[in-house]
């Protein structure tokens, strides 16, 4: 059942979060949807390109589209089996990889009006004079020149192996050479302190305080935080997810991305930050924190007046500072206008005098939040003092750009009378730059008769660019050309016959009894591998499909074995095609690259089991014992719910499938090439753990024509 409006609306689960590893009524939505949205990808190096697509090359640019949205593009829910992967076993995943567009790739992919995404910031783009006024942002004449043409698409590619992700960064830039022109790049870190925390390059703790969808988060934030009582960080999936009208799932959804250069001049901020510090008369560090709202380790200043005096980083609100709002509330720990009181107000629009209901406000208040993944560029060393080259490339999503960043920039941060009258402007990020406000700053921390000292503190940010995109889902993606495409058997998985295999989750898909078909490519390097009984896949105690000698053998548990005649171009070094159909009458039909064998017929259709499926092994009857390894490679291993005809194998067995045709239950291409997770590309997200000595086989394979 499609996820409603109510679902969105609501915390998921009853504020327990969404459980990738048990996410239920979420799976197709996880499936389907690009990470990095309800959680971070984690990496700690990213490479964004900005891609112009050329004029002439739309159909290429389509084929190409697909291919990387199949081949590369990450999904929540494999993001989630990978983390979970690399915390329990420190096994390393794939390069991390989102694809966004802009309103010029929409168009320019000729996509409907109606089918594009809606929001009017979006479809006006970030370069847009009324937007741009609104935002407050300088002349696009002084933007990084990139950032001044017009953008189709972004690709953000991320890995905590550098090398490795410069590597992917190649393959795909050469890739893309033929289609398109990358008309800007940003290479960003994960910046770090001495305590090996994340900061920006001001020196203050970053990625605090975000809104949480999912249980692990969730989780996380009640042990480190205690209860929720002050700030509640949980938030509901319609606060970032919006419906991908181009994807192929009922629960098919995107988000909008706000992508923003942001220079920081660190040597002008230390400096201002020093002469504010002396003015006011305070320390430097308190100082800093009275403009950021925080100290440089994330402890809140309206907790304490000292670094580290806060057990919490994010269980607080500023009901107390001032104790009294009245007409003209004074703050003494906390100025109105610090950078994470005036984006993030905790519940101040329902405690200022014009609230008449603090409930109300603070729940439309709490709908203006993002989802940042920003991440630092520039200078690596934290003793420099550049006033050039550095800063944050600032990314969130959020799934009303009017209502969330716009609003949060423009209604807030750059507003003098935001949240009380005349209380200045964000000193981090208010615009436009060079605008004096009304900033006042406590000379005493906590001290309701502490005499207030004028500064304008100076913005020392300064936009170089941007641009908004959307997120579409994979579904899109990977049918945006339309067609199926050639098969690439350049990469593969091979499995060594004694102990690699790939376990999947247990789905009511795979209950199939008769009338389904079994496919998969097969290669193997020598004669020597082709001994005994070996498994392409298998569901214990209910059927299985492999090889019995150069025997193909379909296995109904407890029942038959149906075997072949011998194949013998099996032992040639080359790639085979394998397929087998059970049709309602238990009769068994094999075909060799897509050549039918031979029909063998059976009394007993396939036993109904809730065992979990495998590929590349088999598994003793009644036990958990494994059993019948495969010693070759695999690729695109494919299950069908319905018969398929020797015409449709012939017609479908060299093509890529997009993973949404119909009757297509499980569908693993298994060639991405790293990682320790093996895709389903269908929307039934049934991914599978890779295990025991499989490795990736990235070889200069074949290209087989799509027929």
């Amino acid at each position: 059942m499609a996820l409603s409006e109510t679902d969105l609306k609501n915390l998921p689960n009853d504020g327990q979060g969404v459980d990738p590893e048990n996410p239920g009524e979420y799976k197709i939505l996880l499936g389907d949807l690009q990470g990095n949205i309800l959680t971070g990808h984690g990496r700690d190096h990213a490479v964004h390109l900005f891609i112009k697509f050329k004029s002439g090359k739309e159909a290429d640019a389509k084929t190409w589209v697909q291919t990387f949205g199949r081949k590369y593009v990450t999904s929540a829910q494999l993001q989630s089996d990978e983390a979970c992967q690399y915390r329990d076993n420190e096994i390393g995943g794939s390069v991390f990889t989102n694809f966004f567009l802009s309103i010029k790739g929409y168009e320019y992919f000729g996509i409907a009006p109606y089918q594009m995404p809606g929001s009017q910031p979006f479809r006006y783009g970030m370069k847009n004079e009324s937007v741009k006024n609104y935002l407050g942002d300088p002349p696009v004449d002084t933007w990084d020149v990139g950032l001044q043409q017009e953008i189709h698409a972004l690709i953000l590619m991320a890995d905590d192996e550098i090398v490795e992700l410069l590597q992917d960064v190649n393959k795909v830039s050469q890739s893309l050479f033929q289609v398109a022109e990358i008309v800007q790049r940003e290479d960003g870190f994960i910046l770090r302190n001495s305590n090996n925390k994340p900061i920006e390059h001001f020196g203050f703790a970053d990625g605090v305080s975000q809104p949480l969808f999912l249980k692990r988060a969730i989780d996380n934030a009640r042990q480190y935080e205690g209860n929720f009582d002050k700030w509640d960080p949980r938030a509901p999936l319609g606060l970032v997810l919006e419906k991908d009208r181009t994807g192929k799932t009922d629960d098919s959804y995107g988000s909008y991305l706000v992508y923003r250069k942001l220079e920081q001049d660190v040597k002008g901020f230390r400096e201002d930050r020093q002469a504010l510090a002396t003015t006011v008369g305070v320390g430097y560090d308190l100082a800093g924190a009275l403009t950021v709202g925080r100290f440089e380790d994330g402890t809140p200043v309206v907790d304490s007046k000292t670094p580290e005096g806060s057990t919490s980083t994010n269980n607080f609100n500023y009901a107390d500072d001032p104790a009294e709002f009245g007409l003209d509330p004074k703050p003494t720990k906390c100025p109105f206008h610090a950078h994470i009181r005036k984006t993030n107000p905790r519940g101040d629009t329902g405690r200022v005098n014009s609230s008449t209901d603090f409930d109300k406000s603070l729940e439309v208040e709490r709908s203006h939040r993002i989802a940042r993944r920003g991440i630092s560029y520039g200078e690596r060393d934290l003793n420099q003092n550049p006033q050039v080259g550095s800063g944050l490339l600032f990314l969130c999503f959020q799934a009303n750009l009017e209502n969330q960043f716009n609003f949060m920039q423009g209604g807030w941060a750059n507003q003098n009378n935001f949240v009380a009258v005349n209380v200045g402007l964000d000193p981090i990020i208010g615009q436009p730059a060079g605008t004096k406000g009304n900033q006042t700053w406590p000379q005493t921390w906590g001290d309701p008769n502490t005499q207030e000292v004028d500064y304008d503190f100076t913005t020392w940010v300064k936009l170089k660019g941007g641009e908004y995109f959307f997120t579409p889902s994979l579904s899109s993606l990977r049918t945006i050309a339309d067609r199926a495409l050639p098969i690439d058997l350049s990469t593969s998985l091979e499995f060594d016959g004694q102990t690699g295999h790939i376990t999947l989750d247990d789905d009511r898909v795979f209950d199939l009894t008769n009338s389904f078909t079994l496919e998969a490519w097969v290669k193997f390097s020598s004669e020597s591998q082709l001994s005994g009984v070996q498994r392409i896949f298998a569901k214990p105690d209910a059927y299985g499909f492999g090889l019995n000698g150069k025997r193909i053998r379909f296995t109904t548990y407890n029942h038959k074995d149906y075997d072949t005649t011998e194949v013998t171009a099996l032992g040639d070094g080359k790639w085979h095609h394998l397929a087998v159909v059970l049709d309602g009458n238990n009769h068994a039909s094999f075909y060799v690259d897509g050549q039918f064998l031979e029909g063998i017929t059976g009394n007993t259709p396939a036993d109904q089991t809730s065992s979990t499926c495998q590929i590349g092994v088999g598994q003793q009857n009644h036990s958990s014992n494994l059993i019948e390894y495969w010693k070759g490679n695999l690729a695109d291993v494919r299950l069908w719910n319905c018969i398929r005809s020797e015409q449709e194998i012939q017609d479908n067995m060299s093509c890529r499938l997009t993973g949404y045709e119909s009757g297509l239950a499980g569908y693993w291409p298994l060639e991405h090439g790293k990682g320790s997770v093996a895709q389903d590309n269908t929307q039934n997200a049934n991914y599978g753990l890779i295990r025991g000595n499989v490795s990736w086989d990235v070889v200069a394979g074949p290209v087989i024509p799509c027929s």
